[in-house]
């Protein structure tokens, strides 16, 4: 009985080390800086997402409508066509607010796997602007099949946001 008992034991253990791990990335808290380049032709937001790679939002003259969005990978490329979850994540500071599902993504085997356009990009930005962190949730390619989740940080959001705001109310119409 004992031996059924450990070999049932050492059949659970290895079972659970052959899980998949969730790998999280996003920029920490008390350092998610946010840069904004801008001119009358284009204006870009990003901020970095430590070892993963960079979020960035932006929008072109004569573009209408006018803004995209853009996960840009340094690693983790994906092998093959897959399905991101995204979902609106309160951070832990905003207690009673629930995570909201923004749908699913198709991401692509590329160093740019995610590309977000126009209306769903504001409402990314909308997101940011709420204090929420876009999330990103998605099967690693093989072998691992880990489960990776990258977050869009909402800290210090708001200041540079008004000035990307500014600068592409300030496009010109023609490229």
């Amino acid at each position: 009985m004992r031996f059924k008992l450990f070999i049932a034991a050492i059949i659970l253990s290895a079972g659970l080390n052959l899980s998949a791990d969730l790998r999280n990335y996003q920029a920490p808290l008390d350092n998610a800086n946010w840069m904004m380049q801008g001119s009358v032709i284009q204006c870009q937001l990003e901020q970095d997402i430590p070892q993963y790679g960079t979020a960035v939002f932006s929008s072109s003259a004569s573009r209408r409508p006018n803004m995209n969005f853009e996960l840009q990978l340094r690693r983790f490329s994906p092998q093959r066509i897959t399905e991101a979850d995204l979902n609106s994540q309160p951070p832990a500071w905003k207690h009673g607010v629930s995570a909201q599902s923004l749908g699913n993504v198709t991401m692509f085997p590329s160093s740019t796997p995610i590309n977000i356009q126009d209306q769903n990009a504001w409402q990314l930005l909308t997101e940011l602007e709420q204090g929420m962190f876009p999330t990103f949730t998605y099967a690693a390619s093989e072998p691992d099949q880990d489960t990776v989740s990258v977050a869009i940080s909402a800290v210090n959001f708001q200041p540079i946001y008004d000035k990307f705001l500014n600068c592409v109310s300030n496009l010109l119409p023609y490229s």
